[in-house]
Formats: structure tokens, C-alpha cells, sequence
């Protein structure tokens, strides 16, 4: 870019549209460096994905393993399971009634249903909001430059909101929102005790998980805090809407730790994942490991190999791009040797990606490292019988 204006919302650069030799050759050097970098994250992101594969791999065998199924959640819970990882499933309700507990919004006069584990106070107003977008436009201009116009243009739209929109920001100083939210701030109860069959007290980490998404009441007020008598069809800037939802009681499976009446969080002493699940209604233990630990894990572990070898391809090319740079001024040698410099970086990015993962899968392996490295020495070192001479 040879000079950059601003006019108005409108920011004009001029930038040259082909580059001299000598600009395209420094900027090919000064990408070796960039190169070196992504060859360094793509050996720490492989070696990383090995072991991390590895660790979750054996985590879904302990799972697989270890998991005791409870069949009855309602059933008293036997103490022989104590410290174990079960997989329950039942009805999972809070329990505060029992107590004379109940979850209501006293302010609003809203109750939530017996057995809710949560009921949830949402408080939005309706406010302007500025939206932006860029329009660009580019001219080409004599002796190879080019006219970049960019301009930044601004609507406003009307839209609900829990946060107030600070209007005074706004590049149109005719769209105001009021500065503050008058009818009540967002809220949420929660159940002080919830049970899974009304046996097991479930943690705050499987509660956490439960969706309060059931919708129960919608209520608009104008700015002064009067409520609509019915929907307006259309409403006015600073008028309130109040939302209550509900996390209602129902089935769930849940896989933790059995601690004596309650169910927690469980810890792998092997490969130190932790494991808090639960899933909406029932399923099987066969089918949670393959949904929940192993289809993931290989996924996630084959994505980050691609991953990992692009990045080593594009280092590899950014290298050698200087090469391509200094004869790119012959026109057929300058695509030949890209060509070359394309289809060798990569066979190079392919042989150092799997030498990675190789030595990596080894590093996480000490076991078999070994065996492969006395089978090695052994080759090497096996004394052979002498060859007979006739």
C-alpha cells in the first residue's frame, strides 16, 4: 500500500496490483520465518493429539470396563458400590417440596411446577441497535495500481436485550435507548436439594448440564412498569419483556461416582480424565461409550492429524518459497519449480507428520517402546553363524 486516506465513513488505500521482483523476493524470505513457526506448532499439536488420544482411549476402556449399571434408581442404594462409577437411570426432580419447599418468583407471582430443579428469570428490554457493515469496492487505476474504497455503513435496528445499549456510542445521535432497565433484573431459583428416583442427591455437576429451557410464562410492561393488558402486536423503545422458564423434572441417565446417597463427579486414576455425564431419557452403557468416548476421541484425534500436516506442508512451502521467488520471473522455470516446490513439500510434510505420530505414539507408550528398541538391538546385535565356504 503506497498511501491511505479517510474520507468520512470511507477509507481510500491505493496498493500496487502486481509487485516488483524485488518486493515479491524480500517478502518470500521474510515468510521463512513464518514457515519455521507453523512447522513448530505442527510438531507440538501432533505430539500433543497422540498422547491425548492415547489418555481418552484409555479412558473409555475404564469406562467400558469399570461402570457398574444400577438398575433400579428408586431402590435403596447398596453401600457394595460405594466409590464405584454406575450409570443410573430414573427421574430426576427436585425434592424441595418435600421440605415445604417451593420455587417461585415472588416479585412476578410466578410458581414453577412440583419437582422443577430450576425456574429462571429473564428481563430484556427493547432497545435500538447499531449494525455495521463494510462495503468494498475496488478500481484499477493505470501503471498497475489499484483503488481500494472501503466504507463502513450503519442501520439501526430495534431488538430485545438483557443489557442495557449504550446509545451515546452510536454514530446517529437520533437513536436513543433508555439508560437503564426498570422492571426487575434476571434471576435464577434453584431447588436446594435435587434426586435422581428420589434416592441419590446429585451433584452440582450434573445439574449444571440440565437445560432450564421450558418455557412458562411471557409478560411485556411499558418503561413506567405497567404491564400490557395483550399483546400489542408491536412494541415501543424501553418497554420490558419478563420471561420465566422452567427446568422441569424427568428422565435422565446419569454416570458418576457412587458417594454413599450421592452421585458425583468420577475421577480415572489412570489417565486423570474426570467424568460427569448425563443424558436426557435412557441409554445403554455400550451405546454411551461409543456416542460419548470412543467416536469422539476418534474424530477429534484424526481431524488434528490433518490438521497438523497442513500446517507442516504450508511451513515446508513457506521455507522454500524464496526458491520459487527468485526464478518466478521466468515465466514456464518460475511454474515448474513452484510445481516441484508444491509436490516435494508435500511427500516431506507426509514422512514428518507420520515420523511424528510415530515417535509420539512410542513417547506415550513406554511399554512398547521398549519392546521395539530391544527388537531392534537384537536384530542389530543377534550373533550369526558363519557363512561355510566351499
Amino acid at each position: 500500500t503506497r498511501r491511505e486516506e479517510v474520507k468520512g465513513d470511507t477509507k481510500v488505500s491505493y496498493r500496487k496490483t502486481r509487485k516488483s521482483y524485488g518486493t515479491r523476493v524480500q517478502e518470500s524470505f521474510s515468510g521463512v520465518w513464518v514457515g519455521f513457526i507453523l512447522m513448530a506448532i505442527s510438531f507440538g499439536i501432533l505430539f500433543w493429539n497422540e498422547g491425548n488420544y492415547l489418555r481418552n482411549q484409555i479412558l473409555a476402556d475404564n469406562v467400558e470396563k469399570k461402570t457398574r449399571v444400577v438398575p433400579d434408581a428408586s431402590a435403596p442404594f447398596d453401600l457394595t458400590k460405594d466409590g464405584e462409577l454406575v450409570l443410573v437411570t430414573g427421574e430426576v426432580a427436585g425434592s424441595g417440596e418435600a421440605v415445604g419447599e417451593v420455587l417461585e418468583d415472588g416479585e412476578f407471582g410466578v410458581t414453577a411446577p412440583d419437582g422443577s430443579l430450576e425456574l429462571k428469570r429473564i428481563v430484556e428490554m427493547y432497545q435500538w441497535k447499531e449494525v455495521m457493515r463494510i462495503e468494498k469496492r475496488e478500481v484499477r487505476l493505470p501503471n498497475n495500481v489499484t483503488r481500494v474504497e472501503k466504507t463502513e455503513k450503519f442501520t439501526y435496528e430495534k431488538a430485545w436485550s438483557s443489557t442495557v445499549i449504550q446509545s451515546a456510542n452510536f454514530r446517529a445521535k437520533e437513536y436513543k435507548n433508555p439508560p437503564e432497565i426498570k422492571v426487575g433484573q434476571s434471576m435464577t431459583f434453584s431447588a436446594s436439594s435435587v434426586k435422581l428416583g428420589g434416592v441419590f442427591e446429585i451433584g452440582s455437576e450434573f445439574k449444571s448440564q440440565i437445560p432450564c429451557d421450558t418455557a412458562l410464562q411471557t409478560k411485556v410492561y411499558h418503561y413506567n412498569g405497567q404491564a400490557y393488558d395483550s399483546n400489542p402486536g408491536s412494541y415501543k423503545i424501553g418497554d420490558t419483556r419478563v420471561i420465566h422458564t422452567v427446568a422441569q423434572q424427568g428422565l435422565w441417565t446419569i454416570m458418576g461416582k457412587q458417594q454413599g446417597a450421592s452421585i458425583v463427579q468420577w475421577t480415572d486414576p489412570q489417565s486423570s480424565k474426570q467424568v460427569a455425564l448425563i443424558v436426557k431419557g435412557e441409554m445403554s452403557l455400550e451405546r454411551i461409550v461409543n456416542e460419548r468416548f470412543k467416536n469422539p476421541n476418534f474424530y477429534l484425534a484424526n481431524i488434528l492429524r490433518f490438521v497438523g500436516f497442513l500446517l507442516m506442508w504450508f511451513g515446508l512451502s513457506a521455507i522454500w518459497g524464496p526458491m520459487v521467488a527468485i526464478v518466478d520471473f521466468i515465466p514456464v522455470v518460475g511454474a515448474l519449480v513452484g510445481f516441484l516446490r508444491d509436490v516435494g513439500t508435500f511427500i516431506a510434510a507426509s514422512v514428518l507428520s507420520i515420523l511424528t505420530i510415530s515417535v509420539a505414539w512410542l513417547y506415550h507408550r513406554p511399554l512398547w517402546a521398549g519392546a521395539v528398541v530391544l527388537l531392534c538391538l537384537t536384530v542389530i546385535f543377534y550373533p550369526r553363524a558363519p557363512t561355510s565356504v566351499h
